[in-house]
């Protein structure tokens, strides 16, 4: 896959504010309440189907390695008699899901420290990633619109970046998908929205075009070890990412791209 968009990435901190007081004598809501209810809400938030060009490209492509019926439901993913059907296969599998509407991760939570004291404010970080074209005020706004009290507050702790998605129809997609099939014949090479986030974020929001490639063939096993305990890659897998990335930047220099 080639990484040509990622999804905006915006993180929000919640803050409810509540009556403190001695634990034996709680009140009837207090600002930890008031946040864990405000937090349920928003766990219950969810998105419609949004399915961004490269990724809907991505089924096409896909869809000719399938058999019917997935392959129809891959290359015609917003007809009418399949929108739900797909709309819940695609929400039952988090990736799936991720790749295909806006999200929201409740990620921090923190309040009271002492074990006898009901704190009087109550904080969660929210990690929102949203398709891209989606309006970040219109989330704001649909989060805010759950708040179960007045006394709430919600900050922007770092705002979404967007940039125009680069264009997978391009010389330069078609040289680095080469130098991929050369390195593993028979793979299926498709643009690919990423679900994190990359630093060609902040190249594309200036007009650079940014391809993303990870030149590796990676195993279930490996996956599972992305930012956790172990976190490796194989031999075979170095070797092979030094030569397509050698043998597409030899090419996109000679041809001056």
């Amino acid at each position: 896959a080639l990484e040509v968009t990622e999804k905006m990435s915006m993180k929000l901190r919640l803050t409810t504010h509540g009556r403190s007081g001695h634990g034996n004598q709680p009140p009837p809501e207090t600002a930890l309440t008031s946040l864990a209810e405000w937090i349920t809400r928003i766990h219950g938030l969810k998105y419609p189907m949004d399915i961004h060009p490269a990724v809907r490209e991505a089924f096409r492509r896909l869809a000719g390695r399938k058999k019917f019926p997935e392959s129809l439901l891959l290359r015609f993913p917003d007809l009418f008699p399949f929108r739900a059907l797909v709309g819940r296969e695609m929400g039952s599998d988090p990736t799936m899901n991720a790749l295909t509407r806006t999200t929201i991760a409740v990620t921090v939570l923190r309040s009271g420290e002492a074990y006898n004291v009901v704190p009087g404010r109550a904080e969660a970080v929210l990690d929102v990633r949203m398709i891209p074209g989606t309006d970040p005020e219109k989330v704001i706004a649909d989060i805010r619109s759950l708040t179960p009290g007045a006394d709430a507050d919600i900050e922007i702790l770092s705002p979404p970046e967007a940039g125009e998605a680069t264009p997978f129809g391009t010389p330069a997609f078609q040289i680095i998908e080469e130098a991929l099939l050369a390195a593993v014949p028979g793979a299926l090479v498709v643009p690919f929205m990423d679900i994190g986030g990359s630093d060609s974020k902040h190249l594309r929001a200036k007009g650079v075009p940014c391809y993303g490639i990870i030149p590796a063939v990676i195993t279930e096993e490996e996956l599972g070890t992305i930012h956790g305990i172990n976190e490796r890659l194989s031999v075979e897998n170095l070797c092979r990412g030094t030569e397509i990335m050698y043998s597409a930047l030899l090419r996109l220099c000679n041809e001056g791209l």
